[in-house]
């Protein structure tokens, strides 16, 4: 597994599929759509790649309130690695992502990845003040 900390993707020939999410913890229902975005990379011959922060996007957002996080990187690492995702690309979260736009912050995942496909729960919110969700991404 490739892990991406804080850079941009420099090979940009191959396509990738991912999984967005803050992925807090690793539960079943994370696992099943890390699941599908590797099915998803293999039927196009792409890699499957989990986006997500280094730090809880609420450190940030609520600065008066300790988030107690359900595992450390590492430990995200050491499932992931067993779940063979191909990538594994970490970002800080920090105020220039926190004002993104939706559009704007798919346009700067699929560029900075070269994301083909993206897969999420079903209560996935993203962009400035939450107000993206799933609708918003099938439009983007």
């Amino acid at each position: 597994m490739l892990i991406y900390d804080d850079v941009i993707l420099k090979d940009k020939k191959t396509n990738n599929y991912v999984a967005l999410g803050s992925f807090d913890g690793l539960h079943l229902g994370h696992l099943s759509l890390i699941e599908k975005v590797k099915e998803l990379a293999n039927k196009n011959h792409g890699n499957s790649m989990v986006f997500t922060f280094k730090n809880h996007p609420r450190d940030l957002i609520r600065l008066n309130e300790k988030v107690e996080l359900l595992m450390t990187n590492n430990e995200k690492i050491n499932i992931l690695q067993k779940a063979n995702i191909d990538i594994l690309a970490f970002r800080t979260f920090n105020e220039n992502i926190m004002k993104m736009q939706p559009e704007d912050f798919i346009k700067w995942i699929c560029k900075d990845y070269n994301v083909k496909g993206i897969v999420v729960g079903f209560n996935f919110k993203f962009g400035y003040k939450n107000l993206g969700d799933i609708e918003v991404l099938k439009k983007i």
